[in-house]
């Protein structure tokens, strides 16, 4: 039973714990091909409104194909040769495994956040007056917009338009984000990894560092019992949330409210590329979240306020350090947490309007967007074509 896998340009490795013909195992295989041809077959389907839905039907490799175990460090196996023998017959089979996975699970990871539709229908007839138009849109974003989110929107109203010369006044309630965030929490939208190839935070996630190892400062001087157990290895965080994340929207410059709690799984990485999990921890954040608008997206970023880390049975983490590393390592986890919500919020309008000039205030509960617009051409004649048509 393969435990762990990583698949680089210098073959599989894997570490396998369990038997193989009677023999027990323990210990890290490397099996390499020179050749190896993956076969995948993909479904594209219509979902229920109208977008697409892929899914991966079929995945092998050509078995035909010669596999090399050019490593092999079984710590409990009595005839390493012996060993060699059976692994060089489940080799294809192992490969496979471990490359069909790994593709479902890019087809599974870039489906998530396009499974997440905004509704933006009207809840209410139209009411008009001297100033326009005025009505209420749903909002509410879910999976493949069929809803289902178990809670709605505080009350709120348009604020008075005094001088307001902007042609669209939006309230958006802070239901539209949690929303997301509860169906973005479900379908495991905010799971994130960072590791020594993550941009500006790479070389940093290094339990050993110096002036011949390159960066002056790593993970390793937050985390020196992590480096005790674990010199000169890369290490990843493999972050997921532990329960829907929570956006507040308070009036004021310190802006909306954001807490997050979740759960954060540390390997170590050693030279071949090899990881070995090594510890676990609970992670509790609260935050202040800035605005702005690009294009009908609202985008945050936040500044955090709270972090605590708390171990969870491991020796390597220490709960002494991890609270200093709280404090000291701020920019790492807001980093991470910015990294979650980049892709933004989107603004509940129809892609009829295209949004310019656009400024954002927030009130309590709602945030307030005032913009000029133009009609989108492409849209209308979209909209005219299938008129015609009926």
């Amino acid at each position: 039973m393969a435990s762990s896998a990583h698949a680089s340009d210098n073959g599989t490795e894997c570490t396998l714990k369990g038997a193989l013909a009677g023999e027990s195992l323990n210990g890290q295989v490397r099996i390499q091909s020179n050749q190896t041809s993956l076969n995948v077959a993909v479904r594209i389907r219509k979902a229920t409104n109208g977008s697409p839905h892929i899914d991966v039907q079929e995945c092998s490799i050509d078995k035909t194909t010669s596999h090399v175990v050019t490593h092999i460090d079984m710590l409990s196996a009595s005839d390493t040769a012996a060993i060699q023998v059976q692994l060089m017959r489940s080799a294809p089979d192992v490969v496979e495994s471990i490359l069909c996975a790994y593709v479902e699970w890019i087809v599974n990871l870039r489906s998530r956040a396009g499974n997440l539709f905004l509704d933006y229908s009207i809840l209410t007839d139209p009411l008009t007056d001297s100033y326009g138009i005025e009505f209420n849109s749903s909002g509410e974003v879910s999976v493949d917009g069929k809803g289902g989110t178990p809670f709605g929107s505080a009350p709120m109203e348009l604020p008075p338009l005094g001088n307001l010369t902007k042609m669209f006044q939006i309230v958006i309630s802070d239901f539209v984000p949690n929303s997301l965030m509860h169906h973005g929490h479900k379908t495991g939208l905010f799971n994130t990894r960072v590791d020594p190839t993550t941009p500006q935070l790479g070389p940093v996630m290094r339990t050993t560092c110096g002036f011949t190892s390159g960066p002056l400062f790593c993970l390793g001087d937050l985390l020196p019992t992590l480096r005790h157990f674990h010199p000169n290895r890369g290490i990843a965080m493999i972050f997921r949330s532990a329960q829907p994340p929570v956006v507040i929207f308070r009036e004021g410059r310190q802006g909306a409210f954001f807490a997050m709690n979740g759960h954060i799984a540390v390997w170590a990485i050693d030279d071949r590329g090899v990881e070995k999990k090594v510890g676990e921890m609970g992670i509790e954040i609260e935050a202040y979240m800035k605005f702005r608008i690009s294009g009908a997206i609202l985008k945050a970023k936040l500044s955090l306020e709270k972090i605590h880390l708390k171990s969870l049975n491991s020796e390597a983490l220490q709960q002494d350090e991890l609270d200093d590393a709280g404090l000291l390592g701020r920019e790492i986890i807001q980093r991470i947490v910015n990294d979650v919500l980049k892709d933004g919020v989107p603004i509940p309008i129809h892609p009829l309007f295209r949004l310019r000039k656009t400024k954002i205030a927030l009130m309590d509960r709602a945030c307030v967007i005032v913009t000029d617009f133009q009609l989108s051409s492409k849209t209308i004649r979209q909209l005219v074509s299938r008129r015609r048509a009926t």
